[in-house]
């Protein structure tokens, strides 16, 4: 009897033992950290590897966790999880396991999140788009909450502090994905250096860019122009007429609040000063295309050119900064004529050739069939047809959102810098 009392003791204590080891808690890592970059997190704990193997566990946003790996009995206590999104919260769970099959027994789950870090920015440049400031443009597809942008005039900026702006004080630039922000109230004729980073969450930064720099030119008026839609420039050649074609092409040109540029001749300028003179006060661009057009290519002169200038002055008050070649042939004299004129000279990307058609549906469909963002139309102002194409012509333009802009203002939207004289434009890119 008493053998039997203490074999059924035994019993009974070995099954309470099995009970209380069974239940023993399996300790949850210890001293759980997250370090993070741009693509990649690293966890690390404190915990018993010789024993126990870990569960990873991940998620953002609303999604569920997902096992994303393990760290197997004897390994370290870290994982690395990669191919991750920039500037974006990831949380995770760590589960730790302790022995095997149907008698696998698991920890709490530990919780741990932080954010990767945003890219860093890179490629990002500084170019004037309005007056007396810079545009710093970058490319970016980060779902940060803000950007710190420090300059100077002094190239190191370690002591320089910056100033934080968020994304909707950027614009979009609707052609190119590119953000731009604008700092004004700068000097004209400085270099100014600069650098950037963004950040997500509270307080998590990319590293800050490499320093790039940008000089602040003279714009060209850009006032009314949205830098970041399609433009085309309308041109006209070998005008004024007496008045009624050219009123009839700036007519059309208010209405859809839309400027053109005029490359004249000086001696009707002279004849016309009345017709010179509207073209000025309407906001369109007065230009010379020489004297009287009687010499083309190697016979143009700089007489033909500093008379035409002087003949439009005359007429205006505006000497012209911009300069057409007869025929479009520049020549080195033209160059350095030019040049020294200070007038960029222009050539064009769509002919309509107006002269030879005489026809307003001819006209219209060149350049419905040609029309791009950046290009420079050729017409004439002295057929009664060309101002028909003009009438229709206009509002059509407009309605497939482009902007009707002088050949200046398109460069220094294209650009960023204002034209260079004796730089000949076929278009803006």
């Amino acid at each position: 009897m008493l053998f039997a009392a203490v074999a059924a003791l035994v019993v009974i204590i070995a099954v309470v033992l099995l009970i209380v080891i069974s239940s023993v808690t399996v300790p949850a890592p210890k001293q759980l950290t997250l370090e993070s970059s741009a693509n990649t997190q690293i966890l690390t704990w404190k915990g018993k590897a010789k024993k126990i193997s870990y569960q990873i566990f991940r998620k953002n946003g609303d999604t569920d966790f997902e096992l994303v790996g393990q760290v197997e009995e004897g390994g370290d206590s870290s994982f690395v999880s990669s191919d991750l999104t920039p500037a974006t919260l990831y949380e995770y769970q760590i589960i730790a396991q302790k022995g095997h099959g149907e008698k696998v027994r698991e920890s709490k789950p530990k919780t741990i999140s932080a954010y990767t870090l945003p890219e860093t920015i890179s490629g990002a440049t500084a170019i004037t788009m309005s007056k007396d400031s810079l545009t710093v443009s970058w490319t970016n597809a980060q779902p940060v909450n803000g950007y710190e942008l420090k300059y100077s005039t002094e190239q190191d900026l370690s002591s320089t502090e910056p100033i934080a702006f968020t994304p909707d004080d950027a614009v979009t630039n609707s052609n190119t994905g590119a953000l731009n922000y604008t700092v004004p109230n700068l000097t004209v004729g400085t270099t100014y250096y600069f650098s950037m980073r963004s950040f997500c969450g509270e307080d998590v930064y990319s590293e800050w860019s490499d320093v790039f720099s940008g000089t602040v030119t003279q714009a060209v008026d850009m006032t009314g122009i949205d830098i970041n839609k399609p433009m085309v420039a309308l041109t006209f050649d070998d005008g004024p007429d007496s008045g009624p074609i050219t009123d009839r092409i700036l007519t059309a040109l208010t209405s859809a609040g839309g400027h053109a540029t005029f490359f004249q001749l000086g001696q009707l300028c002279e004849r016309y000063p009345d017709v010179t003179k509207r073209i000025v006060d309407q906001g369109s661009q007065i230009a010379c295309h020489t004297y009287d057009h009687v010499h083309m290519g190697d016979a143009v002169t700089t007489d033909d050119i500093i008379r035409a200038n002087d003949a439009i002055e005359a007429a205006c008050g505006i000497r012209p900064n911009a300069f057409r070649a007869p025929g479009g042939t520049s020549t080195d004299l033209i160059f350095s004529t030019c040049t020294s004129q200070g007038q960029a000279i222009y050539h064009w990307s769509v002919d309509t050739r107006d002269w030879s058609s005489r026809d307003a549906d001819s006209v219209v469909t060149e350049i419905q069939n040609n029309a791009s963002d950046g290009a420079i139309i050729l017409m004439h102002n002295i057929y009664d047809s060309t101002a028909d194409a003009v009438e229709r012509i206009v509002p059509w333009l407009v309605e497939q959102g482009y902007q009707l802009v002088t050949v200046d203002q398109l460069i220094q939207a294209k650009t960023g810098q204002p034209p260079v004289p004796g730089t000949e434009y076929h278009s803006a890119p």
